[in-house]
């Protein structure tokens, strides 16, 4: 008796320690939970599995390949010129057609970047900024040599004063005419418009989420916008008198510069949305700034002769520096600035494909657009007063004082200042869009 109640204590204790008890069943073995990463990742929510993105740093590098609106030219810059009409070169005449000018610069694609870095908050709203730059210039040139069969070259000017015009009244005329005289060699020319813009900007915003369907995202931004827009145009003449001609070794040179800068600051607001597919992705954007922009042109010019043009006469001013071209004198040569409301929109679309957690590539296509700006070309003014230019107070310090009008091809001594100041400065303004490709690589950390 006293056995078999120590087996059944023995029994008991063994069982209390982790023994096997005869009719306890045999559990699986435990698996340990594994706690989920801190950050899950870009991968994850491709995968559609609903995970949010944690907070972090996040940026992307963009080339752009980008087409500027044409700028415009109002001012025709350089004609052809028939001997067989009255006033050769001149607009309005039988024989003139405008080869430079009265039209728009169109500017190749110019390629750009754009940068774009951004950090995402514990409490969802993230704050980026951007930056692009882009650039491109264009060159347009038309010459002579001078010699027979070669063509005449004019530029074309309309002279308020009457003193160069037909019948000595305000009118259409010419400020230099190289090429031949008939059958004989006379003046080589070379004529160059020069063209370059620079686009550059940046923006800064706060985000936030608006809703999160899973494979669609929108979100919602606010923020700061500055577009730069600046732009220059030149207009040089280069004319010599052909050695064995009549009018050997006579020269004028003539540079003309118009540069101009837009600056918008403005207020902005936008939408933005992606939809994924696994690891592909199409996002979309929509922004629109409001606010002003700053209009600044600058014009200046210069020119050099040894004797005047097709009127005015010069002696001994072959080595002076005449602070004056043709479209650029005294009455408009200077800075100029003024402010004015305007708007800028843009929308883009990407197609994105994700290579890791951390880095996808993305093509796109963008488009802005920016109003009441001021454009080089558009700030010429054909209309100059010949008495009151630079070449005319030469020839009147080097000459004298003469009289009009002067008949076209023999130059005289350039009459008293007299008239209206021309050409004048004026803001007209126009507007300006941009579009084009971009593709890229973002990246999340």
């Amino acid at each position: 008796m006293q056995l078999r109640i120590a087996l059944v204590c023995t029994a008991l204790a063994f069982t209390a320690q982790g023994g096997f008890a005869a009719d306890e069943p045999t559990l699986p073995p435990t698996v340990p939970e594994v706690a989920p990463p801190d950050n899950p990742g870009i991968a994850a929510v491709l995968a559609g599995r609903g995970h949010k993105v944690g907070d972090g740093f996040y940026a992307s590098h963009e080339f752009l390949l980008w087409q500027i609106k044409s700028s415009p030219v109002t001012a025709p810059l350089l004609t052809t010129a028939s001997f067989a009409d009255p006033l050769p070169g001149a607009i309005g005449q039988a024989g003139t057609r405008v080869l430079l000018g009265a039209n728009t610069i169109n500017t190749t694609i110019q390629p750009g970047v754009r940068l774009m870095f951004g950090y995402r908050t514990e409490l969802g709203v993230s704050v980026e900024a951007t930056y692009i730059y882009s650039e491109t210039s264009t060159n347009q040139t038309v010459a002579t040599t001078g010699l027979p069969g070669s063509p005449n070259l004019a530029v074309p000017i309309f002279d308020v004063s009457g003193v160069s015009g037909l019948n000595g009244v305000p009118g259409q005329s010419v400020f230099v005419l190289p090429g031949p005289f008939g059958t004989n060699p006379a003046f080589r020319g070379v004529f160059q418009l020069g063209f370059s813009n620079q686009l550059q900007g940046g923006e800064i915003n706060a985000t936030t989420r608006f809703g999160d369907w899973g494979s669609l995202r929108v979100d919602g931004l606010a923020g700061f916008r500055w577009l730069q827009l600046h732009e220059n145009l030149t207009f040089t003449a280069s004319t010599i008198g052909l050695p064995g001609s009549s009018v050997a070794g006579a020269f004028v040179n003539t540079w003309d510069s118009f540069k101009t800068r837009n600056d918008f600051f403005g207020g902005q607001i936008g939408l933005r949305s992606t939809y994924e597919v696994g690891r592909w992705s199409l996002a979309g954007s929509a922004k629109i700034a409001i606010g002003g922009v700053l209009q600044s042109a600058t014009i200046n010019g210069s020119s050099e002769t040894s004797n005047g043009n097709l009127f005015l006469l010069t002696k001994g001013t072959a080595g002076q520096l005449l602070p004056s071209g043709v479209f650029a004198q005294a009455s408009n040569i200077g800075s100029h600035s003024r402010e004015a409301l305007s708007y800028l929109p843009e929308a883009t679309v990407n197609l994105g494909y994700q290579l890791t957690n951390h880095f996808k590539v993305f093509v796109g296509y963008n488009f802005l657009y920016l109003g009441n700006v001021v454009h080089p070309g558009d700030v010429i003014d054909p209309n100059i007063n010949v008495t009151r230019t630079g070449l005319a107070a030469a020839s009147r310090a080097t000459v004298g004082t003469g009289t009009g009008p002067i008949p076209f091809g023999s130059p005289a001594a350039a009459p008293a200042a007299s008239g209206p100041l021309a050409p004048n400065f004026k803001f007209n303004s126009s507007d300006v869009w941009v579009q084009g490709i971009n593709f890229g690589l973002a990246a999340r950390y």
